[in-house]
């Protein structure tokens, strides 16, 4: 069979595809910005969810900002979001737990409209289970490390899955 995906990456390339082509390149976003949101903000969705996985060890919540920035000088848009409990703190213990794993904020788009950001960041807090309290102990990096590392072990994948999967249900119930 014909490879699909050079056709996809040549039109995505010279800005060929649109939403009425048989194969569409989905990607993150990184050639604009690594979040994924802005083509929501243009098209003035009224509630965005984005799940930030990137690598962020000190929680300068960079790519956040280059989507805050870009929203704002080429659209127009301003995104508004407490992003304090999502912070690191030294617990007892001394390890960085973040007191939640997600920040709602609100969107104001220059027409007046106005929407909701849902900003779910990968995020420790004292609430998760042994199994990964033990995993961020042993690996200093977690849940940080680095995206380039495609290859996880068991409890590796088991961990960001876990993680994941409690913030989620954490943001939105049972």
């Amino acid at each position: 069979g014909i490879a699909i995906w050079p056709i996809a990456l040549i039109r995505e390339i010279f800005r060929l595809g649109n939403e009425t082509n048989p194969f569409v390149n989905l990607s993150d976003g990184a050639h604009i910005e690594n979040l994924g949101a802005y083509e929501l903000l243009r098209r003035h969705c009224r509630c965005i969810v984005i799940s930030d996985a990137g690598a962020d060890p000190d929680y300068e919540f960079e790519d956040l900002a280059n989507l805050v920035r870009k929203a704002r000088i080429d659209l127009g848009v301003e995104i508004n979001l407490d992003l304090s409990s999502l912070a690191p703190a030294k617990n007892k213990e001394e390890q960085s737990l973040s007191r939640s794993q997600f920040a709602i904020g609100s969107i104001e788009y220059k027409d007046k409209s106005s929407g909701h950001l849902i900003y779910i960041k990968a995020a420790v807090t004292e609430k998760e289970p042994p199994d990964i309290l033990a995993y961020r102990r042993t690996h200093d990096e977690f849940p940080n490390e680095t995206t380039a590392d495609q290859f996880f072990d068991e409890s590796q994948f088991e961990s960001y899955r876990e993680l994941g999967y409690r913030a989620a249900k954490a943001l939105f119930g049972p």
